[in-house]
């Protein structure tokens, strides 16, 4: 039972409010030397593999959108256009947008979003953690320790660089341990429900949806341990059904937009490798014990891939005395009725089911997840962080037993040479947290050389056309973002073909796409508005493969199949004497706008967080407009502020009918949020009716 020491045998030990502030301003300090030796070390160091491709380019245009004082709606640049605010990915997390105000307008560098995020929430969640672990009644410096475990573990560091969404859980997942623990407590009321709610809710927002999954998972498993070991009385704990309603009413607007994003997705096979049986990566750092990174990735440092693993070895030494202790307590068979009493082993019970789902498929209870929709079924290693959590409090609770039976002078000296030695470990392994899922050759952003950029914007046609690249899917060259890959062109603001996003990229709409470029690729990538292929030097030199896993990915070149199959206008490299890419020029494109009548014409458009806008001049004759950008049901035409249908043509591209005299067409997206926000007021008035009712008949007692 989380916290009810009863019965075991130690005193808990009183410390001054002073000692309690020193502990937490010493793990601060921690936290923050931590970062500066990582930042130090690696300038940037949480941007990294997605987090420097994919999530940055997109989060820095949502960004400026907003600065601009228009909501975040589209993505004009990357895959024929795609909607953006309502497929999430932490865009509708107020955080971020502080994040960026601290970038842009404290540190002077929009680029620094993401560290500035990351560092938000390691220290959020020292704090937090810190925070729980003394309610629990440990020692401040076990406190101390059992905070820094867990964000400075290596799970955190280096899956933090690679997807920094995933460092929502040291902030969100102890706040439900501590409302669990508050539950147990004692009576809990409307307070309760409502911030729990609101805690479940903002976890959804922050973009990783699977990590919420199990970390809700977790939440409800803890409380339901409480109740049949009998720490909380059932009428207590039916206030878990209005904290969840009040979670539901906030999640439920933007699941409904993912949904309908993602009804005509086609399937999508998760990962399902794990971390294996792994031992010695947990306990002991490099060079005592070298490991790789799961499933074989990085691209450098790669003797460094054990630290992944690593959390301190004193706690995850004193987790093993907590299983062994757990599992002597089980034998014994002490019953109460039906139910057994194994003490305050909740952790410890909560740590081994977090770590049968990180083995994978070897641990079997994953074939059971393996069963869940695309996206939640991969990668077992994302649940590690919870199984360092929970085993962490499990040693801290091991260790404050220890300390218990001690005389209280030398007990607190033991406890501040216990957290020091940790510290120290700790930061030893910060300073060999050097790999990343995959690490590329350059740091946010390089300008484009300016013969590029100047070919690309096209300031003379009005108008500029798409790119394809042609290049590695993953490569160390530090000249690579020069052709355009994953979602760079979002941050450059120039239109492309590609982008990185498994949602749309698995939709059916762009699959067809694809499908026709393969069966005719000339007229295809004209039609698209493709006039520019950009060939990157590392899809033609002899490659310099990584080691491991990564090598795959460096072989695939994106698009392959333009190789030898096009005939190109004219050809040049650009990029300095290095010639790093090559612009290969495709005559007569279609452009992005344009009039069916005069298809070779293209009309002015200018591409926001909005959508897309069209110049149409007032011309004096009706015609079609073809806006040429995928069509989605969220997105909506009007000319001259009416509204008009959009129609698609063989292409898939939008046509929209301009009356004469028409001077502006506008492509906007709209998504329906009013239904999901209708059905989340709703579900919002039963969570308050429930706690109502609640409230009435004394259920919180």
């Amino acid at each position: 039972m989380a916290g009810d020491f009863s019965g075991m045998p130690w005193t808990r030990l009183e410390e001054s409010r002073r000692s309690h502030w020193l502990w937490l301003a010493f793990g601060l300090a921690v936290v923050v030397l931590a970062l500066g030796v990582l930042e130090r070390r690696e300038a940037f160091y949480f941007c990294q593999d997605d987090a420097l491709v994919s999530e940055l380019p997109l989060w820095l245009g949502a960004c400026r959108s907003v600065w601009n004082g228009v909501l975040p709606e589209y993505n004009p640049y990357n895959l024929l256009g795609t909607p953006l605010l309502a497929m999430g990915a932490g865009l509708t997390y107020p955080p971020l947008y502080l994040a960026y105000a601290v970038a842009r307008h404290v540190l002077g560098n929009e680029y620094a979003t993401v560290d500035v995020f990351a560092a938000m929430h390691l220290l959020a969640g020292f704090a937090v953690t810190y925070l729980v672990a003394r309610r629990l009644g440990f020692h401040p410096a076990v406190a101390c320790l059992v905070g820094l475990s867990l964000v400075l573990s290596g799970v955190m560091l280096i899956t933090g660089r690679c997807w920094p969404i995933f460092l929502l859980v040291p902030v969100f997942q102890p706040l439900l341990v501590l409302a669990a623990d508050r539950l147990r407590r004692g009576p809990v009321g409307w307070r309760w429900a409502t911030a729990t709610g609101l805690v479940l809710g903002l976890y959804y927002h922050g973009g990783f949806p699977q990590l919420w999954v199990f970390g809700v998972f977790f939440f409800v498993l803890h409380l339901l341990c409480l109740w049949v070991w009998r720490t909380v009385p059932f009428r207590r704990l039916l206030w878990a059904v209005p904290a969840l309603l009040v979670a539901a009413s906030l999640v439920l607007p933007l699941l409904t937009q993912q949904w309908l994003l993602s009804r005509d997705m086609g399937p999508y096979q998760g990962r399902s490798g794990g971390i294996g049986y792994r031992f010695w990566p947990f306990f002991l750092p490099y060079p005592l014990c070298r490991d790789t990174l799961p499933d074989d990735w990085g691209s450098t440092d790669y003797h460094y891939g054990g630290h992944f693993y690593y959390a301190g070895t004193l706690l995850s030494v004193l987790f093993l005395v907590a299983l062994g202790d757990w599992l002597w307590a089980l034998t014994r068979r002490r019953w109460r009725g039906t139910r057994l009493r194994v003490g305050a082993h909740v952790w410890t019970l909560l740590a081994v089911v977090a770590l049968v789902f990180c083995l994978g498929d070897a641990g079997y209870a994953w074939k059971l997840v393996a069963k869940l929709p695309g996206g939640l079924n991969s990668h077992p290693f994302r649940i590690l962080p919870f199984f360092v959590l929970f085993s962490s409090l499990a040693g801290g609770m091991i260790l404050q037993r220890l300390l218990g039976r001690m005389p209280m002078p030398r007990a607190k000296a033991v406890a501040a040479g216990v957290t020091v030695i940790g510290c120290v470990l700790l930061l030893y392994h910060v300073g060999c947290c050097r790999a990343a899922f995959y690490s590329y050759g350059f740091r946010p952003y390089p300008p484009l050389p300016d013969e590029l950029a100047a070919v690309l914007r096209l300031p003379s046609a009005g108008t500029p056309y798409r790119s394809v690249y042609y290049a590695p899917q993953r490569t160390v060259d530090p000249t690579y973002p020069f052709c355009l890959p994953h979602n760079l062109p979002a941050l450059y603001q120039l239109p492309a073909l590609f982008g990185y996003n498994p949602l749309f990229e698995h939709k059916a709409r762009y699959r067809r796409v694809l499908d026709s470029i393969h069966e005719d690729m000339g007229s295809s990538l004209r039609a698209y508005g493709v006039r520019w292929c950009l060939v990157h030097r590392t899809a033609v030199d002899e490659p310099h493969p990584s080691p491991g896993g990564s090598h795959d990915l460096e072989k695939i070149i994106v698009f392959d199949a333009l190789g030898g199959r096009l005939d190109f206008a004219r050809r040049w490299a650009v990029g300095g004497p290095e010639s790093a890419v090559e612009v290969c020029e495709l005559d007569h494109p279609a452009p992005l706008g344009f009039r069916m009548e005069s298809p070779g014409r293209p009309l002015p458009v200018r591409l926001d967080g909005r959508g897309i806008h069209l110049d149409l001049g007032g011309a004096a004759l009706e015609s079609n407009v073809v806006v040429n950008f995928l069509e989605y049901p969220e997105l909506h035409a009007y000319v001259d502020g009416q509204p008009a249908e959009i129609r698609v043509d063989r292409w898939q591209r939008m046509v929209v009918h301009a009356p004469a005299g028409s001077r502006q067409l506008d492509v906007s997206c709209q998504p329906p949020w009013s239904a999901g926000l209708l059905a989340g007021c709703s579900l919002l008035a039963l969570g308050i009716l429930s706690m109502l009712i609640l409230e009435k008949t004394g259920a919180g007692t």
